[in-house]
């Protein structure tokens, strides 16, 4: 019997077709791969370790995360909220555990339920929907922790400009917010010496003070044109070989609309070993 070669270029096609998605499947966190990179305008190609992936719903819902650390499940109600999560960490000899989650008519979590621990989350919120009261209880309604009380300070334009949260054991933090003119938020700062910098589109683009690697450090975020984070660029007090270099890369894949259907993520496998 002859095979057409009409058929044969088909069988090929469908063979790379499949050889391709197996290699991009083939990866799991922790992985070692090269890619090519844009760096200042330049085709690249640099070894990248792995990350992990994260799935998203034609909703942008995240509905599946994996990485070296963990892997998490959510599912959600038709309102788009997360009604129930279910995960494990890899770290912590294959913890599993599972959550649920109740809403208020405004779409706010006033009650979460852990399976494994048979604790109760309650929150209260003010009359602009921030959070006021927290309270954690198990299943005897007993304190599983002291319960945690904001104090929410607002501008004249309803921006929400200053949270305090503190215990009746007088810990507690604070964060500040500043907006722009059209009431962006563009920069916050935490009472821990953390300070954020927004665009006008919600996007974080600057972090300062943020504690990784047990050092302090700065972090540049970059976007691409759909809004879609795509690098990270770090710097650190301390001078180091990596100054200035970009340590976090990011690959997607979208649904016809243009939303985010996958996100995975690398990392610099020099800086890792560093």
């Amino acid at each position: 019997m002859r095979i057409k070669k009409q058929n044969i270029t088909i069988l090929l096609a469908s063979l790379l077709i499949l050889a391709a998605t197996a290699t991009v499947h083939s990866e799991e966190p922790g992985d070692k791969v090269l890619k090519q990179v844009t760096l200042d305008g330049k085709e690249v190609t640099m070894e990248l370790i792995y990350q992990g992936i994260t799935e998203y719903n034609p909703n942008g819902k995240i509905i599946y995360i994996k990485t070296q650390e963990k892997e998490t499940w959510f599912e959600y109600d038709v309102q788009g909220n997360c009604i129930h999560e279910k995960g494990i960490n890899f770290l912590e000899h294959l913890y599993e555990y599972e959550k649920w989650y109740e809403y208020d008519e405004q779409g706010k979590i006033i009650t979460l339920r852990s399976k494994i621990e048979y604790w109760f989350v309650t929150v209260e919120y003010d009359s602009k929907g921030n959070p006021i009261n927290k309270y954690v209880k198990d299943a005897y309604g007993e304190d599983v922790s002291e319960p945690l009380h904001y104090i929410n300070e607002y501008d004249e334009k309803d921006n929400l400009i200053h949270i305090k949260g503190f215990y009746y054991s007088n810990d507690y933090y604070e964060i500040w917010y500043e907006y722009d003119e059209n009431c962006n938020r563009i920069y916050e700062k935490h009472s821990n010496g953390n300070e954020k910098w927004y665009d006008i589109y919600g996007n974080v683009i600057h972090e300062k003070n943020v504690i990784k690697f047990k050092i302090p450090i700065e972090l540049w975020y970059e976007y691409n044109e759909q809004g879609d984070y795509i690098y990270t660029k770090y710097v650190s007090e301390l001078k180091t070989i990596f100054e200035g270099r970009y340590i976090y890369w990011y690959e997607y894949t979208y649904y016809p609309d243009g939303t985010v259907k996958t996100r995975k993520s690398y990392f610099d496998a020099d800086f890792h070993q560093g």
